[in-house]
């Protein structure tokens, strides 16, 4: 019995996108339509999750992982932030034609 999904959109949360929600088996995770700022956490993006949005969160900052594009990652959601693509050093993604960044 874990937790499979949590949704906490558009619920006025401030404050910064937490590492530690990386550490959890989601299948679904909504943090669309707050007031959620600084950098996204690379490490949300290596985890098991399926689908996660980030939508409308306009100061979040830094970059999104190549990785967040693979997939079975799912949808990231439109993002109308300070966001941008993380340069590549290795392999490049086949799946940016899908991303609506």
């Amino acid at each position: 019995p874990h937790l499979r999904s949590l949704d906490l959109y558009n619920n006025n949360l401030t404050g910064q996108i937490p590492s530690s929600l990386a550490e959890l088996p989601w299948v679904k995770l909504q943090l669309q339509d707050n007031d959620l700022g600084g950098p996204v956490p690379a490490s949300l993006f290596r985890t098991g999750c399926c689908a996660f949005n980030l939508a409308f969160n306009s100061n979040l900052t830094g970059c999104i992982h190549r990785s967040a594009f693979r997939e079975e990652v799912g949808s990231i959601g439109f993002l109308r932030t300070q966001i941008r693509e993380c340069k590549s050093v290795g392999q490049r993604a086949d799946h940016l034609e899908h991303s609506e960044l």
